[in-house]
Protein backbone atom coordinates (compact mmCIF):
# COMPACT_ATOMS: atom_id res chain seq x y z
CA UNK A 1 0.00 0.00 0.00
CA UNK A 2 0.89 3.36 -0.49
CA UNK A 3 2.28 5.79 2.12
CA UNK A 4 -0.02 8.80 2.74
CA UNK A 5 2.45 10.99 1.26
CA UNK A 6 1.90 9.60 -2.02
CA UNK A 7 3.95 6.88 -4.25
CA UNK A 8 7.78 7.60 -4.01
CA UNK A 9 7.49 10.56 -1.81
CA UNK A 10 8.70 10.69 1.78
CA UNK A 11 7.13 11.62 4.44
CA UNK A 12 7.37 15.38 5.24
CA UNK A 13 9.18 14.85 8.46
CA UNK A 14 11.78 12.79 6.80
CA UNK A 15 11.69 15.29 4.02
CA UNK A 16 12.76 17.88 6.14
CA UNK A 17 15.25 16.40 8.18
CA UNK A 18 17.03 15.57 5.33
CA UNK A 19 17.00 18.97 3.56
CA UNK A 20 18.21 20.10 7.11
CA UNK A 21 20.85 17.68 7.21
CA UNK A 22 22.10 18.72 3.83
CA UNK A 23 22.55 22.06 4.62
CA UNK A 24 24.39 21.31 7.74
CA UNK A 25 26.80 19.53 5.16
CA UNK A 26 28.54 22.54 4.96
CA UNK A 27 31.14 23.32 7.56
CA UNK A 28 30.85 26.81 7.34
CA UNK A 29 27.13 27.12 7.54
CA UNK A 30 27.04 24.98 10.23
CA UNK A 31 29.40 27.18 12.56
CA UNK A 32 27.70 30.23 11.04
CA UNK A 33 23.96 28.82 11.40
CA UNK A 34 25.31 27.39 15.48
CA UNK A 35 26.81 31.23 16.25
CA UNK A 36 23.63 32.92 15.42
CA UNK A 37 21.18 30.69 17.16
CA UNK A 38 23.42 30.93 20.46
CA UNK A 39 23.58 35.11 20.30
CA UNK A 40 19.80 35.19 19.24
CA UNK A 41 19.10 33.37 22.39
CA UNK A 42 20.87 36.00 24.30
CA UNK A 43 18.88 38.27 22.28
CA UNK A 44 15.77 36.77 23.44
CA UNK A 45 16.91 37.36 27.40
CA UNK A 46 18.13 40.52 26.45
CA UNK A 47 14.26 41.64 24.98
CA UNK A 48 12.75 40.63 28.11
CA UNK A 49 15.02 41.79 30.59
CA UNK A 50 15.34 45.04 28.74
CA UNK A 51 11.82 45.82 28.78
CA UNK A 52 11.61 45.06 32.62
CA UNK A 53 14.52 46.62 33.47
CA UNK A 54 13.24 49.98 31.99
CA UNK A 55 9.58 49.87 32.94
CA UNK A 56 10.85 49.08 36.56
CA UNK A 57 12.70 52.18 36.22
CA UNK A 58 11.00 54.76 34.62
CA UNK A 59 7.36 53.33 34.02
CA UNK A 60 6.88 54.32 31.18
CA UNK A 61 5.93 53.46 27.93
CA UNK A 62 7.85 56.50 25.91
CA UNK A 63 11.04 55.34 27.60
CA UNK A 64 11.00 52.40 26.00
CA UNK A 65 10.17 53.98 22.80
CA UNK A 66 13.27 55.95 23.28
CA UNK A 67 16.02 53.20 23.77
CA UNK A 68 14.59 51.39 20.64
CA UNK A 69 14.81 55.07 18.97
CA UNK A 70 18.61 54.65 20.05
CA UNK A 71 18.82 51.39 18.69
CA UNK A 72 17.34 51.18 14.94
CA UNK A 73 18.63 54.73 14.17
CA UNK A 74 22.46 54.67 13.75
CA UNK A 75 21.08 51.07 11.85
CA UNK A 76 19.45 53.11 9.73
CA UNK A 77 22.57 55.58 9.31
CA UNK A 78 24.81 53.07 8.41
CA UNK A 79 22.57 50.21 6.67
CA UNK A 80 23.80 51.07 3.37
CA UNK A 81 27.57 51.34 4.37
CA UNK A 82 27.33 48.03 6.03
CA UNK A 83 25.89 46.15 2.58
CA UNK A 84 28.85 47.91 0.59
CA UNK A 85 31.65 47.16 2.92
CA UNK A 86 29.78 43.00 3.27
CA UNK A 87 30.26 43.07 -0.74
CA UNK A 88 33.49 44.16 -1.07
CA UNK A 89 35.28 42.14 2.25
CA UNK A 90 35.02 38.84 3.92
CA UNK A 91 31.45 38.86 5.24
CA UNK A 92 32.41 36.35 8.55
CA UNK A 93 34.64 38.92 9.37
CA UNK A 94 32.33 41.45 9.63
CA UNK A 95 30.23 38.76 10.83
CA UNK A 96 33.25 38.23 13.88
CA UNK A 97 33.76 42.23 14.83
CA UNK A 98 29.84 43.06 14.74
CA UNK A 99 29.59 39.93 17.44
CA UNK A 100 32.46 41.19 19.34
CA UNK A 101 31.50 44.76 19.69
CA UNK A 102 28.18 43.96 20.99
CA UNK A 103 29.70 41.38 23.62
CA UNK A 104 31.94 44.61 25.25
CA UNK A 105 29.06 46.46 25.28
CA UNK A 106 26.13 44.18 26.29
CA UNK A 107 28.45 42.71 29.03
CA UNK A 108 29.25 46.27 30.14
CA UNK A 109 25.54 46.88 30.66
CA UNK A 110 25.56 43.96 32.81
CA UNK A 111 28.13 45.03 35.12
CA UNK A 112 26.71 48.37 35.72
CA UNK A 113 22.91 46.61 36.35
CA UNK A 114 24.53 44.65 38.54
CA UNK A 115 26.37 47.19 40.65
CA UNK A 116 23.61 49.18 40.77
CA UNK A 117 24.83 52.18 38.78
CA UNK A 118 23.21 51.69 34.91
CA UNK A 119 20.95 54.71 34.08
CA UNK A 120 18.86 54.72 31.28
CA UNK A 121 20.93 57.18 29.73
CA UNK A 122 23.91 54.53 29.02
CA UNK A 123 21.10 52.01 28.27
CA UNK A 124 20.24 54.35 25.15
CA UNK A 125 24.54 54.42 24.14
CA UNK A 126 25.07 51.05 24.48
CA UNK A 127 21.44 50.50 21.77
CA UNK A 128 23.74 53.22 19.60
CA UNK A 129 26.41 50.75 19.25
CA UNK A 130 23.99 47.66 18.68
CA UNK A 131 22.06 49.37 15.95
CA UNK A 132 25.71 50.55 14.68
CA UNK A 133 26.86 46.71 14.62
CA UNK A 134 23.48 45.65 13.35
CA UNK A 135 23.87 47.54 10.06
CA UNK A 136 27.31 45.34 8.96
CA UNK A 137 26.00 41.82 10.84
CA UNK A 138 22.62 41.51 9.01
CA UNK A 139 23.68 42.57 5.59
CA UNK A 140 26.73 40.36 5.99
CA UNK A 141 24.61 36.94 7.39
CA UNK A 142 21.80 37.27 4.44
CA UNK A 143 24.41 37.72 1.48
CA UNK A 144 27.33 34.90 3.17
CA UNK A 145 24.17 32.10 3.40
CA UNK A 146 24.26 31.63 -0.85
CA UNK A 147 27.97 31.62 -0.89
CA UNK A 148 28.60 28.98 2.00
CA UNK A 149 25.28 26.45 0.96
CA UNK A 150 24.47 24.89 -2.21
CA UNK A 151 21.81 26.66 -4.17
CA UNK A 152 19.90 24.06 -4.03
CA UNK A 153 20.21 23.76 -0.49
CA UNK A 154 19.24 27.45 0.03
CA UNK A 155 15.70 27.39 1.03
CA UNK A 156 16.63 24.71 3.41
CA UNK A 157 19.42 26.94 4.59
CA UNK A 158 16.85 29.33 5.45
CA UNK A 159 14.75 27.94 6.87
CA UNK A 160 16.57 26.14 9.22
CA UNK A 161 18.09 29.76 10.07
CA UNK A 162 14.41 30.56 10.34
CA UNK A 163 13.92 27.91 12.97
CA UNK A 164 16.38 28.26 15.16
CA UNK A 165 15.86 32.11 15.64
CA UNK A 166 12.41 30.96 16.76
CA UNK A 167 13.64 28.30 18.66
CA UNK A 168 15.07 31.11 20.53
CA UNK A 169 12.34 32.92 20.93
CA UNK A 170 10.90 30.03 22.17
CA UNK A 171 14.07 29.23 25.37
CA UNK A 172 14.93 32.71 25.10
CA UNK A 173 12.03 34.61 27.10
CA UNK A 174 11.81 31.68 28.95
CA UNK A 175 15.39 31.83 30.13
CA UNK A 176 14.99 35.98 30.36
CA UNK A 177 11.75 35.30 32.85
CA UNK A 178 14.04 32.95 34.68
CA UNK A 179 16.79 35.31 35.44
CA UNK A 180 14.78 38.21 35.90
CA UNK A 181 13.37 35.93 39.17
CA UNK A 182 17.01 35.04 40.45
CA UNK A 183 19.20 37.78 39.97
CA UNK A 184 17.41 40.64 37.83
CA UNK A 185 17.09 42.20 34.48
CA UNK A 186 21.20 41.98 35.23
CA UNK A 187 21.60 38.53 34.90
CA UNK A 188 19.42 38.43 31.27
CA UNK A 189 22.28 41.28 30.11
CA UNK A 190 25.05 39.14 31.33
CA UNK A 191 24.14 36.25 29.39
CA UNK A 192 23.49 38.03 26.34
CA UNK A 193 26.95 39.16 26.44
CA UNK A 194 28.62 35.29 26.63
CA UNK A 195 26.10 34.73 23.80
CA UNK A 196 27.86 37.22 21.90
CA UNK A 197 31.33 35.45 22.61
CA UNK A 198 30.09 32.59 22.15
CA UNK A 199 28.97 33.03 18.49
CA UNK A 200 32.19 34.94 17.73
CA UNK A 201 33.88 31.95 18.69
CA UNK A 202 32.49 29.84 15.99
CA UNK A 203 33.09 31.93 13.59
CA UNK A 204 37.51 31.55 14.50
CA UNK A 205 38.53 29.11 11.88
CA UNK A 206 36.54 29.73 9.40
CA UNK A 207 38.38 30.59 5.73
CA UNK A 208 37.50 34.37 6.28
CA UNK A 209 39.35 35.09 3.07
CA UNK A 210 37.79 33.14 1.00
CA UNK A 211 33.95 33.51 1.50
CA UNK A 212 31.92 36.44 0.36
CA UNK A 213 35.04 38.65 -1.14
CA UNK A 214 34.11 41.09 -3.84
CA UNK A 215 34.98 39.69 -7.82
CA UNK A 216 38.28 40.48 -8.74
CA UNK A 217 37.12 43.21 -11.71
CA UNK A 218 37.68 46.77 -11.14
CA UNK A 219 34.77 48.58 -8.44
CA UNK A 220 33.69 51.86 -8.58
CA UNK A 221 33.69 53.84 -5.53
CA UNK A 222 31.72 53.55 -2.72
CA UNK A 223 28.82 56.19 -3.68
CA UNK A 224 28.66 53.98 -6.63
CA UNK A 225 28.30 50.78 -5.28
CA UNK A 226 25.75 52.87 -3.49
CA UNK A 227 23.49 54.00 -6.76
CA UNK A 228 24.34 50.32 -8.05
CA UNK A 229 22.15 48.55 -5.41
CA UNK A 230 19.80 51.22 -4.91
CA UNK A 231 19.36 51.00 -9.11
CA UNK A 232 18.82 47.27 -8.59
CA UNK A 233 16.22 47.96 -6.33
CA UNK A 234 14.54 50.72 -8.65
CA UNK A 235 14.75 48.09 -11.26
CA UNK A 236 12.74 45.40 -9.31
CA UNK A 237 8.73 46.56 -8.71
CA UNK A 238 8.34 43.73 -6.55
CA UNK A 239 11.49 44.85 -4.46
CA UNK A 240 10.97 48.82 -4.39
CA UNK A 241 6.89 48.12 -3.93
CA UNK A 242 7.32 45.81 -0.99
CA UNK A 243 9.74 47.39 0.48
CA UNK A 244 7.72 50.81 0.29
CA UNK A 245 4.80 48.55 2.04
CA UNK A 246 6.97 47.62 4.77
CA UNK A 247 8.11 50.59 5.72
CA UNK A 248 4.51 51.43 6.61
CA UNK A 249 3.28 48.20 7.54
CA UNK A 250 6.03 48.26 10.22
CA UNK A 251 5.12 51.63 11.83
CA UNK A 252 1.89 49.38 12.36
CA UNK A 253 4.12 46.14 13.82
CA UNK A 254 6.89 46.95 15.63
CA UNK A 255 6.18 49.71 18.27
CA UNK A 256 2.56 47.71 19.10
CA UNK A 257 4.25 44.57 19.73
CA UNK A 258 7.29 45.96 21.63
CA UNK A 259 6.28 48.79 23.34
CA UNK A 260 1.85 48.72 23.28
CA UNK A 261 1.78 44.77 24.40
CA UNK A 262 4.46 44.76 27.37
CA UNK A 263 2.68 48.16 28.49
CA UNK A 264 -0.45 46.20 28.00
CA UNK A 265 0.48 43.45 29.72
CA UNK A 266 2.62 44.95 33.02
CA UNK A 267 0.54 48.26 33.58
CA UNK A 268 -3.00 47.25 32.53
CA UNK A 269 -3.51 43.72 33.22
CA UNK A 270 -1.41 43.33 36.13
CA UNK A 271 0.93 40.76 34.73
CA UNK A 272 4.66 39.62 35.52
CA UNK A 273 7.65 38.96 32.78
CA UNK A 274 6.04 35.41 32.64
CA UNK A 275 3.04 36.37 30.19
CA UNK A 276 5.34 38.52 28.36
CA UNK A 277 7.41 35.76 28.29
CA UNK A 278 4.89 32.73 27.33
CA UNK A 279 3.72 35.03 24.19
CA UNK A 280 6.37 35.56 22.72
CA UNK A 281 7.10 31.87 23.08
CA UNK A 282 3.71 30.79 21.38
CA UNK A 283 4.46 33.44 18.78
CA UNK A 284 7.76 31.45 17.97
CA UNK A 285 5.81 28.03 18.16
CA UNK A 286 4.22 29.36 15.16
CA UNK A 287 6.91 30.48 13.07
CA UNK A 288 8.66 27.27 13.72
CA UNK A 289 5.95 25.49 12.28
CA UNK A 290 5.86 27.69 9.53
CA UNK A 291 9.74 27.09 8.95
CA UNK A 292 9.29 23.22 9.31
CA UNK A 293 6.68 23.10 6.03
CA UNK A 294 8.60 25.67 3.97
CA UNK A 295 12.19 23.83 4.56
CA UNK A 296 10.72 20.44 3.23
CA UNK A 297 9.87 22.46 -0.46
CA UNK A 298 12.47 23.31 -2.87
CA UNK A 299 10.63 25.65 -4.26
CA UNK A 300 7.74 28.27 -3.25
CA UNK A 301 4.86 28.70 -5.66
CA UNK A 302 2.76 31.83 -5.44
CA UNK A 303 5.21 33.60 -3.35
CA UNK A 304 3.85 37.15 -3.73
CA UNK A 305 0.20 36.70 -2.85
CA UNK A 306 1.16 34.09 0.36
CA UNK A 307 3.42 36.57 1.63
CA UNK A 308 1.06 39.30 1.62
CA UNK A 309 -1.47 37.30 3.10
CA UNK A 310 0.74 36.59 5.99
CA UNK A 311 1.25 40.32 6.72
CA UNK A 312 -2.96 40.11 6.70
CA UNK A 313 -2.25 37.72 9.42
CA UNK A 314 -0.60 40.12 11.27
CA UNK A 315 -2.91 42.76 11.51
CA UNK A 316 -5.83 40.17 12.45
CA UNK A 317 -3.59 38.88 15.60
CA UNK A 318 -2.52 43.05 16.28
CA UNK A 319 -6.69 43.61 16.41
CA UNK A 320 -7.04 40.58 18.45
CA UNK A 321 -4.88 41.53 21.31
CA UNK A 322 -6.28 45.34 21.30
CA UNK A 323 -9.11 43.01 22.67
CA UNK A 324 -10.14 42.00 26.04
CA UNK A 325 -9.85 38.75 26.10
CA UNK A 326 -8.24 35.63 28.58
CA UNK A 327 -4.82 35.95 28.50
CA UNK A 328 -4.58 32.00 26.95
CA UNK A 329 -6.54 33.47 24.04
CA UNK A 330 -3.70 36.36 23.59
CA UNK A 331 -1.15 33.59 23.75
CA UNK A 332 -2.84 31.80 20.96
CA UNK A 333 -3.34 35.08 19.21
CA UNK A 334 0.43 35.11 18.98
CA UNK A 335 0.76 31.62 18.01
CA UNK A 336 -1.79 32.74 14.85
CA UNK A 337 1.24 35.81 14.12
CA UNK A 338 4.10 34.11 14.68
CA UNK A 339 3.02 31.64 11.88
CA UNK A 340 2.55 34.37 9.68
CA UNK A 341 4.74 36.53 10.07
CA UNK A 342 7.39 33.81 9.48
CA UNK A 343 5.49 33.08 6.42
CA UNK A 344 6.19 36.68 4.84
CA UNK A 345 9.94 36.69 6.44
CA UNK A 346 11.10 33.71 4.86
CA UNK A 347 9.29 34.21 1.59
CA UNK A 348 10.94 37.46 1.20
CA UNK A 349 14.34 36.25 2.16
CA UNK A 350 14.14 33.55 -0.17
CA UNK A 351 13.59 35.34 -3.23
CA UNK A 352 15.97 38.46 -2.92
CA UNK A 353 18.36 35.43 -2.32
CA UNK A 354 17.62 33.91 -5.74
CA UNK A 355 16.80 36.47 -8.03
CA UNK A 356 19.06 39.02 -6.70
CA UNK A 357 23.11 38.87 -8.22
CA UNK A 358 25.03 37.43 -5.70
CA UNK A 359 27.29 40.29 -5.87
CA UNK A 360 24.82 42.68 -4.76
CA UNK A 361 23.31 40.45 -1.84
CA UNK A 362 24.79 42.83 0.63
CA UNK A 363 23.74 46.16 -0.95
CA UNK A 364 20.39 45.05 -1.89
CA UNK A 365 19.86 43.94 1.60
CA UNK A 366 21.30 46.84 3.20
CA UNK A 367 18.36 49.22 1.15
CA UNK A 368 15.77 46.35 1.96
CA UNK A 369 16.82 47.06 5.98
CA UNK A 370 17.05 51.20 5.41
CA UNK A 371 13.74 50.75 3.34
CA UNK A 372 11.95 48.74 5.80
CA UNK A 373 12.95 50.12 8.75
CA UNK A 374 13.22 53.94 7.99
CA UNK A 375 10.52 54.89 9.52
CA UNK A 376 10.73 53.05 12.67
CA UNK A 377 12.42 55.55 15.14
CA UNK A 378 9.23 57.72 14.17
CA UNK A 379 7.06 55.38 14.66
CA UNK A 380 8.61 54.31 18.11
CA UNK A 381 8.13 57.61 19.11
CA UNK A 382 4.58 57.62 18.27
CA UNK A 383 3.77 54.36 19.41
CA UNK A 384 5.29 55.25 22.94
CA UNK A 385 3.18 58.95 22.99
CA UNK A 386 0.13 56.88 22.25
CA UNK A 387 0.02 54.09 24.46
CA UNK A 388 0.49 57.12 27.42
CA UNK A 389 -2.44 59.15 25.70
CA UNK A 390 -5.03 56.57 24.52
CA UNK A 391 -3.94 53.41 26.29
CA UNK A 392 -2.31 49.77 25.16
CA UNK A 393 -5.25 47.98 23.69
CA UNK A 394 -6.30 51.07 21.51
CA UNK A 395 -2.85 51.21 19.82
CA UNK A 396 -2.88 47.48 19.24
CA UNK A 397 -6.34 46.93 17.87
CA UNK A 398 -5.97 50.25 15.11
CA UNK A 399 -2.65 49.37 14.64
CA UNK A 400 -3.57 45.92 13.33
CA UNK A 401 -6.71 47.16 11.20
CA UNK A 402 -3.77 49.84 9.26
CA UNK A 403 -2.20 46.88 8.77
CA UNK A 404 -4.51 44.91 7.01
CA UNK A 405 -5.71 47.62 4.83
CA UNK A 406 -1.98 48.34 3.90
CA UNK A 407 -1.50 44.45 2.73
CA UNK A 408 -4.88 44.90 0.93
CA UNK A 409 -3.68 47.38 -1.07
CA UNK A 410 -0.32 45.90 -2.49
CA UNK A 411 -1.90 43.20 -3.40
CA UNK A 412 -3.38 44.67 -5.93
CA UNK A 413 -0.31 45.63 -7.26
CA UNK A 414 -0.17 43.17 -10.37
CA UNK A 415 3.97 42.75 -9.77
CA UNK A 416 3.41 41.12 -6.54
CA UNK A 417 0.62 39.11 -7.81
CA UNK A 418 2.50 37.73 -10.40
CA UNK A 419 5.93 37.23 -8.31
CA UNK A 420 6.23 33.01 -8.26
Amino acid sequence: MASPAGPGRRPLRQRVAGNYLQALQSRSFAFVWAGQFVSRIGDNVYRVALAWWVLEETGSAAAMGTVLIFSFTPMLLFVLIGGVVVDRVSRLRVMFWADIVRAIVTLSVAIGAFSGTLELWEICLASVVFGFATAFFQPAYVAVVPEIVAEGRLNAANSLTSLSQQMATIVGPAAGAVCIAFGGPALGFAVNGASFVAAGLCLLGLPWTSIGKAPGSARPGILGDMKEGLATVASSTWLWATISLAALGNLALAGPMQIALPFLLREERGEGATAFAVFLSFAAVGSVGTALVLGSKSRIRRRGPLAYLGLIGNGIMLVLLGQDIPIPALWIAGLFGGTCLTLFDLIWINTIQELVPKHLLGRVFSVDQLGSFALLPLGFAFTGWATNAFGAAEVLATSGAVLIVLAALGLLAPAVRRLD
